[in-house]
């Protein structure tokens, strides 16, 4: 160690230990001999390191005297390194806090203090809605006018002592929301507070530009303001404002910020509303469950035409649709699910524009709608159209008539992605039994026909029919065994579906269904081999379901059961 540095070192207390010390190492480039300053020891090269004595700063009353304690082990630079880091940080920290604080309470200084107690209930506003004739909202969005409903539409005007309802000016033809306009028209006439003030100075609440400012006029002509500042430091309300009054109000937010509200805001959120029976014999409904519809189409960008659902009560599938396909049977669940959502009725989670131009149909893709709609039931009729918009999970929609785009949370299932085969049931044909008069089952060039006789169980109800009777050729065959057999056939399951399957060669099985009403036209079920797992179904001409490649095999050989009055079997279909 160098003689300057010698003498530069303060006094050290002979013999004594600090209670505490940590070590900084300082090197001196003229000596290869580390030094220690500050809250450490001294390394002397002319002494053994271990008879070293420990160095405590004179007067310093940081640390206390105390003997016994072991030296410790001066710490590599390293280790002083990663002790330093976090200090400075949270010096650092505590800095940015402090000066985050006057920053604070220079640009929003504290209010001054309320004159009222926690106990104490103060009315901030008490004005007669009733006597209310406009109000004006002024926000960050712009200017809303609220006018008083003519008697002869306001719901509530059967008694002179009901509350009045406003409307928006700017939504004038648009459904609008009764609840949200009620609340802001509420707030207008009526506010507590929770604290109060008289200040000299207004700048701290906010109200030289104000978050809201709301103008209401009386129906005797006078008016008055509210100015609606900003919100408190702690959050739990804004200071409120009236005309050029001394007193500074501090309103709860939920009170407040309905005067915060878009135009959108306003707009009712329900697109359509719910059906329900028209009257206790209304046929559109199985108790109180909305079963049955008088129009019901699909249509869009995603169809190759239109798919129209028709309804037959008296069907074992009465649900069919008719798009590419000519009376295909539907799926019974996603039916019920899709009829299930048009009883509930359409509601939006917001609204996404109001009056949309053509730039904002295209940009909500309802220039070109993704799916359309269309259904009647009773009194009820809707169109609505459904366009992929900026949201994934999510809908633009539109309904006819009405010029606002809604925002709509695509349903689980979502039923209006759903493409014509969607809707399809996995059992492709279904008919009546006591609806058919012939069934004729053709394979390997020969014909057989079942002639089938249905007939009321009890001759004084008509309406009620079963199958009496089957014959072949003359022959009378087990009606039971025959029901067996006809559930095979009508119970044929597709493995795939599709739009584009083509059919080619000769038929593997033909069925012919003719009924007992001569309007109805027969239905014919064909089976072409397709591959070695598939045989083409072809309902009426049309190919778009794959059966199992044993399909048809199975039929013929249950078919020559029931000839051969063998028992057929229902549970070994493929």
């Amino acid at each position: 160690m160098s003689e300057e540095n010698k003498e530069n070192l303060p006094a050290g207390g002979a013999g004594s230990e600090p209670e505490y010390y940590e070590e900084i190492l300082y090197e001196d480039p003229e000596s290869a001999e580390p030094e220690y300053y500050g809250e450490t020891r001294l390394e002397d090269p002319e002494k053994p390191k271990e008879e070293a004595e420990p160095f405590l700063e004179t007067g310093s009353t940081i640390f206390a005297e105390k003997s016994g304690i072991p030296k410790k082990k001066p710490k590599k630079h390293k280790e002083k390194k990663a002790f330093l880091a976090p200090l400075l940080s949270g010096v650092l920290v505590v800095a940015l806090l402090i000066g985050g604080f006057f920053t604070a309470r220079y640009f929003f200084p504290e209010p001054a203090e309320s004159e009222a107690t926690e106990s104490e209930t103060i009315t901030a506003l008490s004005e007669d809605l009733n006597a209310v004739e406009t109000f004006i909202v002024q926000n960050a969005g712009g200017t809303l006018h609220f006018s008083r409903k003519p008697p002869e539409t306001n719901a509530s005007a059967d008694s002179s002592e009901s509350a009045p309802e406003f409307q928006v000016d700017e939504l004038s033809g648009i459904p609008q929301g009764s609840y949200t306009i009620s609340s802001v028209a509420s707030a207008a006439v009526k506010m507590t507070a929770t604290a109060k003030f008289t200040p000299e100075d207004f700048t701290p609440y906010g109200l030289e530009d104000p978050y809201a400012a709301v103008t209401v006029t009386r129906t005797d002509g006078s008016s008055y303001n509210l100015k609606i500042g900003r919100e408190s430091p702690t959050g739990e309300g804004r200071y409120v404002r009236q005309d050029e009054s001394d007193t500074v109000y501090l309103v709860e937010t939920y009170t407040v910020e309905t005067f915060g509200g878009k135009l959108t805001d306003y707009v009712d959120t329900a697109i359509t509303q719910a059906v329900t029976a028209e009257g206790d014999d209304d046929e559109h409904f199985t108790s109180d469950t909305l079963t049955s519809y008088d129009k019901l189409v699909f249509s869009g960008s995603r169809f190759l035409k239109p798919v129209t659902f028709s309804y037959n009560q008296s069907d074992i599938y009465p649900n069919r649709t008719s798009g590419v396909y000519k009376n295909v049977a539907v799926d019974y669940n996603k039916m019920t699910t899709l009829l299930q959502a048009l009883a509930a009725g359409f509601t939006a989670t917001e609204v996404y524009t109001v009056r949309p131009t053509a730039a904002d149909l295209k940009t909500y893709g309802l220039d070109n709608p993704y799916t359309v709609l269309e259904y009647e039931i009773g009194s009820t009729k809707v169109l609505l159209k459904f366009g992929n918009g900026p949201d994934k999970d999510s809908y633009a929609v539109m309904l006819q008539g009405v010029d606002v785009v809604y925002k709509y949370t695509k349903p689980s299932p979502d039923f209006p992605a759903y493409t014509e085969q969607d809707f399809y049931s996995r059992s492709p044909f279904m008919a009546n039994i006591v609806d058919v008069k012939t069934l004729t089952i053709t394979s390997e060039g020969t014909s057989q026909v079942f002639k089938v006789t249905n007939a009321a169980e009890n001759s004084d109800d008509s309406s009620t029919l079963s199958t009496t009777a089957v014959s072949l050729d003359g022959q009378a065959l087990d009606v039971d065994n025959f029901k067996r057999l006809y559930q095979c056939v009508i119970g044929m399951t597709a493995k795939e579906m599709g739009l584009d399957y083509k059919i080619s060669g000769a038929p593997e099985m033909t069925i012919t269904f003719e009924y007992s009403n001569g309007s109805r036209t027969p239905d014919v079920l064909t089976l072409y081999h397709y591959s070695d797992l598939r045989s083409l179904l072809v309902v009426n001409g049309q190919g778009y379901a794959l059966a199992d490649y044993k399909t048809a095999a199975k039929l013929l050989e249950k078919t020559v059961d029931l000839v051969a009055g063998k028992e057929v079997k229902t549970d070994d279909m493929p």
